[in-house]
């Protein structure tokens, strides 16, 4: 006669844990025969990204569903990373044919912001100005470390570059003396004055070069 046996299934715990507790959770993890297969599953909570599986420290994988063949006790750790915020900086330009503002975007949040202010013609770069007219800084180029959504105004102000100069003579030398001459903007009104000396009158007020761009001349006697 024949004695048969039938070998009792053999069974291993697999366990599974999150790190941080609070970076997510877990299914899948419980008891399953030798050689059967198990899937664990990881979802990430909000503000958190799931990253690996490890195993004794040893990372057995980057999916977030991680399926094997069970041959042991197992206890797996599901790995999750913070999420770094994003903020976003907020550039504009005042008065807005004042210049160019150049450099807002969305940052990660400890990331360094590099903000730019270019002058447009006429126009000189005055500082940059958060949203409640506190000056943040009075250099075109600022760089600063992003901590929060942030609005920066790059202002500017009109200075006309284009200039000439109104050059005045006498004659003959001795007849008298000139006022008014000088560096002036182009459009701006410029008062020349013609006084004799004793012994002479004015006559008229006669021009050498002709002014382009013009500047408007009041001539007084």
């Amino acid at each position: 006669m024949v004695a048969n046996f039938t070998q009792n299934p053999i069974s291993y715990t697999i366990s599974a844990s999150s790190s941080p507790s609070i970076g997510g959770s877990i299914t899948g993890s419980g008891s399953y025969i030798n050689g059967t297969v198990c899937t664990l599953t990881a979802t990430a909570n909000t503000g958190y990204t799931f990253a690996n599986w490890t195993e004794n420290a040893i990372v057995v994988s980057t999916s977030a569903n991680y399926t094997f063949t069970v041959t042991k006790d197992s206890a797996l750790i599901a790995n999750f990373v913070q999420d770094t915020a994003k903020y976003t900086v907020s550039v504009s330009a005042y008065p807005i044919i004042g210049g160019i503002a150049g450099g807002g975007g969305s940052y990660q949040s400890g990331n360094n912001c590099t903000v730019t202010a270019t002058s447009g013609i006429n126009f000189t770069f005055a500082n940059w100005t958060d949203n409640k007219g506190t000056t943040i800084s009075t250099s075109a180029v600022y760089t600063f470390t992003v901590t929060k959504y942030t609005t920066l105004i790059a202002n500017f102000t009109y200075k006309p570059v284009n200039t000439c100069t109104i050059s005045m003579s006498v004659v003959p030398i001795a007849g008298g003396t000139t006022s008014g001459g000088g560096s002036y903007f182009i459009g701006d009104v410029c008062t020349v004055m013609g006084t004799p000396n004793s012994g002479y009158t004015f006559t008229n007020w006669t021009e050498t070069e002709q002014l382009f761009p013009p500047v408007q001349v009041i001539l007084s006697p």
